[in-house]
């Protein structure tokens, strides 16, 4: 790596390790944490929490989660570092288990803004346009907030750009060195979510098309693909066979995934709905939509590569009926799209920062940029969880409790809370009213006012469409500010020097760096193309 890409990695890392999360694993990302801790301790994958279908027993009679080995394998060292600092301040155990289950999403979240930076390099993009809408993935899109939490939304990002990147560019060096690449990270792919196998078998086929004139250069790429692929795939059949009992099963046959939705609705709910729009909660996708034409146009290959890898697994997760992706902050299942998707607006700043008749492009861009910005600040600062909690009181007291019976995915006669059925998140995906980015800024608001539910009601979103009274008694007394630092200011300060000490280090890491940053930017002037450790012709471009 060049030492901007260092300075551009170590920056990031620093920011998002700066502004982590208080909140310790729960639901999904808890089974997949349990799974690295039982791995540290007794080198087995079975856990203790049995959260059916999530997690439940195999043929053994011991709980197994169903989700991917590599979700947990990343957090294996988090929770080595954890169990060490705690042997040597037990006082401090809650704190470090808060720090350290962060530190993956962290890393693998500044791995990503570094792996988009690299592929607009090789897409042709100057070093200053590549730069700065790397900084734009990293702090205006929803990838900053899946980034300070431990969810694996951030790995499937970083996986998935890593496949798609190099399937793109393969056919303008079909070397081994990138056969290679191809290989491992669709390995990788597949052993973060199961799902990413569309991926790779359409990404097969592509493959296939772009080099069927020439039998001979194929033969060899899908054997150079097969030396690191065929292993990760190996990993994968042997975690099946240790859960279950056999390489061919997953664990997911026991989930009603209710595949029903009509996908052009599941379509428009991930990109329009209030409570999920891919666009409302990564605003710089917009302009993508604007400038993809020309992405298309001028590097065909690559536009093509990058539709066939994410298509299918679009398409498939929009028939799903709870394609919102449950609790969560804006479409989750999304998230792995959205470093790819923001690549065109690279290309097209690359070209406007050399115009100077393009401001008003530049303008818009930068107010798109601001606005994302603001609403990763709000996604940031309370975790999401506790405004969900909100709209499920008020919608029941506003719009009356709903008849779960019918649901598919409720097996609790349609009692209680459903996070994946229509009943319960219609009115956090669909309506006005509940907008999380909305409900955010309101309970933001009112925290940091000191007011209490009944004050707080008083200014409720909802009121611009109903008069009635609600009682948040035992939903918004929950919230508070999501930062970490919180662990040692406000809820234990007799571990206030520890927590000092990883703030000054995490800030040193990040000021630090970014003055390198800084200073490493201002070398090649603006629309400069200077040799990088990457090839430097543009990779997927419609003469190459």
């Amino acid at each position: 790596m060049t030492s901007t890409e260092v300075a551009l990695l170590v920056t990031l890392f620093g920011l998002y390790s700066l502004v982590a999360s208080r909140e310790r694993p729960w639901v999904d990302a808890r089974i997949m944490y349990e799974v690295a801790e039982q791995i540290v301790a007794s080198h087995r994958v079975d856990i203790r929490t049995e959260w059916s279908p999530m997690s439940h027993k195999g043929p053994d009679g011991r709980v197994y989660s169903i989700y991917g080995l590599l979700p947990s394998l990343v957090s294996v060292p988090g929770v080595a570092i954890r169990d060490l600092a705690t042997k040597i301040q037990p006082a401090a155990a809650p704190m470090f288990l808060v720090v350290t289950c962060h530190i993956a999403n962290s890393f693998i979240a500044a791995l990503t803004c570094l792996l988009f930076f690299r592929l607009a390099r090789r897409l042709g993009v100057g070093p200053p346009a590549a730069l700065l809408t790397t900084l734009m993935l990293g702090g205006s899109t929803m990838l900053f907030v899946y980034a300070r939490m431990p969810m694996s939304e951030a790995l499937h990002a970083l996986c998935f750009t890593g496949f798609a990147g190099e399937l793109a560019c393969l056919g303008d060096g079909p070397s081994p060195r990138r056969a290679l690449a191809l290989g491992a990270w669709a390995g990788a792919l597949v052993n973060t979510k199961l799902i990413f196998a569309l991926s790779l078998a359409s990404g097969g086929i592509f493959v296939v098309v772009t080099f069927w004139r020439d039998w001979s250069t194929l033969r060899r790429l899908l054997g150079y693909c097969s030396v690191t692929l065929a292993p990760l795939l190996a990993v994968a059949a042997l975690y099946n066979h240790l859960r279950w009992g056999s390489p061919l099963l997953t664990g997911y046959e026991s989930v009603d995934t209710s595949a029903t939705e009509n996908p052009f609705f599941g379509l428009c709910g991930l990109l329009f709905a209030p409570g999920k729009s891919l666009f409302i909660f990564s605003p710089p996708l917009v302009a993508s939509v604007f400038v993809s034409g020309a992405f298309s146009r001028s590097h065909r290959r690559a536009a093509v590569g990058f539709a066939v890898a994410s298509l299918p697994v679009v398409v498939a997760y929009a028939r799903y009926t709870f394609w919102g992706g449950d609790l969560s902050w804006g479409p989750r299942y999304l998230n792995f799209l959205v470093p790819i998707a923001l690549l065109p607006v690279a290309l097209a700043l690359d070209k406007w920062l050399v115009r100077p008749r393009k401001r008003a492009a530049l303008g818009a861009l930068a107010t798109l940029a601001g606005a994302g910005l603001v609403v990763q600040i709000l996604g940031g600062a309370l975790y999401w969880d506790h405004f969900i909690r909100v709209v499920g009181s008020v919608k029941e007291q506003w719009l009356g409790t709903p008849n779960r019976s019918g649901s598919p995915l409720l097996n609790q006669g349609g009692k209680g809370f459903c996070a994946a059925c229509f009943e319960d998140m219609f009115a956090y995906d669909w309506l006005p009213a509940f907008s999380p980015v909305v409900g955010h800024a309101w309970m933001l608001r009112n925290l940091a006012a000191g007011n209490d539910w009944k004050q707080a009601d008083r200014n409720a979103p909802w009121h611009r469409y109903t008069t009635l009274p609600m009682n948040l008694a035992d939903s918004y007394p929950r919230a508070r500010i999501d930062w970490w630092g919180l662990l040692w200011l406000r809820d234990d300060p007799q571990v206030q020097p520890t927590g000092i000490a990883l703030l000054i280090a995490f800030g040193g890491m990040f000021v630090g760096s970014t003055v390198v940053l800084l200073h490493r930017s201002r070398g090649p002037p603006v629309g400069s193309h200077e040799p990088i450790s990457v090839p430097s012709r543009a990779c997927g471009d419609r003469d190459g």
